[in-house]
């Protein structure tokens, strides 16, 4: 209902909705359902559509070698010159850490987590992606596993949901 008025005759709309999650709510005021100071009806009022989004996006990956056709499984290994981690989220997300602004169109480079223990590396990485895809390139090194992961927390969609755990690691041994 009508929660108040100001100096200026401004009402607020205040109401509590117990919808599930991922609902659209639309809005809208009825013709006559209150008058301006010279006694005149409102007109009906256009609908407003508010998308309500509390699911958490979600990652999935899919592991190329360097031609982007043949596939890899998670834990494999792959004599080619290349592998190629595509990452593709449910939905449009952006970097948590958009401080300094460059997050606020994607994730960062900073935002994908590379193996760091004996033996794991990102030979000559290269990143690139926008949206809800986005690509890690790791070149060959004899006996090295690329492994790749999204930490907690690091992406969100445009809501403001945080991925918890977005994308465990995944892994190819070269060999």
């Amino acid at each position: 209902g009508i929660h108040g008025v100001d100096s200026n005759a401004n009402f607020a709309v205040e109401c509590a909705l117990m919808r599930p999650a991922n609902r659209d709510i639309t809005v809208q005021i009825p013709a006559g359902q209150f008058s301006d100071a010279a006694g005149n009806p409102n007109p009906a009022s256009d609908p407003f559509l508010i998308t309500m989004d509390q699911t958490p996006p979600t990652v999935a990956v899919s592991i190329y070698e360097a031609d982007g056709v043949t596939t890899i499984a998670d834990g494999g290994t792959t004599g080619s010159r290349a592998v190629i981690f595509k990452l593709v989220a449910s939905e449009h997300i952006v970097s948590v850490d958009t401080a300094s602004g460059v997050g606020l169109n994607g994730l960062v480079v900073g935002d994908i987590t590379i193996g760091s223990a004996t033996g794991e590396a990102c030979t000559n990485k290269k990143f690139w992606g926008w949206k809800d895809t986005y690509y890690v390139r790791c070149d060959w090194t004899n006996g090295v596993t690329a492994k790749v992961s999204i930490a907690a927390d690091k992406a969100q969609d445009l809501a403001g949901n945080t991925c918890a755990t977005c994308l465990a690691a995944v892994s190819v041994t070269f060999t």
